[in-house]
């Protein structure tokens, strides 16, 4: 399939599928295709991208919580008109903001280590960024901003509270986010923090096998880079990008916010990506130092990420000075 048809057949299920509070037969009408069946399952759909194999065969990634029966695969490319080869089923669990319990007090702040809100468990400092000059950490709304909750001004603490952060931790002040929207679309879940004292400030990674590059800039991710990051849960590791355009709902504690064209990532050799804690680390291209993206969620087996070029537009900051 070419590329032009793969999105046009992602639009229509990403657009019933924000419409529809996310259940794939009711999105698609698949019961009424299905009308000759006698027995349908509702499985919740995680999510939509755009895969590729080789240079130009492109396919539509079907992120599904429960398996799709084969009739409902066919009702399914009948509905998207593509063919039923074109039709990747990925499993997927719920995709969820990751924010749970290096978990320890660093000074300076290294990229990668534990921080938050005074009032949210733990996520990742992922790196400094600028604004005329002046210097701000980077994260998530939902690490820094508390998910919208927050007010300017309030207490960031290194480390977060789930590692036993407290007042004595306070290292920056929330200084600006971009709102999570909970009845639209969104691009990015990011906020800035800004330091106590520029002496908290450091641009190193932790020590890691290998190290980190330096960071050097940003860099557009392509189907199959190989991207590394390190967090405050899961510290060093590696993945593969495996779709640049995934559209999917995302839980926030109780609520959902759907986000659409996120940086879909695959660990490498069977291994987690990314879990509860790394929100907020930033994704790199590997030994390249190239900047690609900001963490965000994942289900335990898949990361998503906001494209980094989006997330420093939203905020008007530069990577560097």
């Amino acid at each position: 399939m070419n590329y032009q048809k793969a999105v046009q057949a992602k639009s229509v299920l990403s657009g019933q599928l924000l419409a529809t509070q996310h259940k794939i037969v009711r999105a698609f009408g698949l019961d009424t295709v299905l009308e000759s069946s006698t027995h349908l399952i509702q499985p919740a759909l995680a999510g939509i991208g755009i895969g590729r194999e080789g240079t130009e065969d492109y396919h539509i990634r079907v992120l599904v919580q429960n398996p799709l029966s084969p009739q409902e695969i066919t009702a399914l490319a009948t509905v998207l008109e593509v063919d039923e080869p074109d039709l990747r089923m990925i499993h997927a669990n719920q995709v969820i903001a990751f924010n749970e319990p290096i978990r320890r007090s660093q000074r300076p702040l290294w990229y990668g280590v534990s921080i938050g809100h005074e009032l949210v468990s733990a996520g990742t400092l992922g790196c400094t960024v600028y604004d005329q000059g002046k210097t701000y950490w980077l994260s998530n709304n939902h690490v820094f901003a508390n998910g919208n909750e927050a007010k300017t001004g309030d207490s960031i603490w290194q480390p977060g509270v789930r590692d036993g952060g407290s007042n004595a931790s306070r290292v920056g002040t929330l200084a600006r986010f971009v709102p999570l929207d909970f009845t639209g679309t969104n691009e990015v879940d990011a906020a800035l923090a800004e330091p106590l004292d520029n002496s908290l400030v450091s641009t190193n990674f932790p020590p890691s096998n290998p190290p980190l590059a330096t960071l050097t800039g940003i860099t557009t991710p392509t189907y199959g880079m190989k991207v590394e990051k390190y967090g405050r849960t899961t510290g060093y590791t590696t993945g593969t990008v495996v779709s640049l355009a995934t559209d999917l709902p995302v839980t926030f504690d109780r609520k959902q916010a759907y986000f659409v064209d996120q940086i879909e990532i695959e660990g490498e050799d069977g291994n987690a990506f990314s879990q509860p804690g790394d929100s907020g680390s930033i994704i790199v291209e590997a030994g390249t130092g190239l900047v690609v993206g900001l963490l965000f969620a994942g289900d335990g087996n898949l990361t998503f990420a906001n494209p980094i070029a989006n997330v420093l537009r939203a905020l008007n900051v530069t990577l560097s000075k």
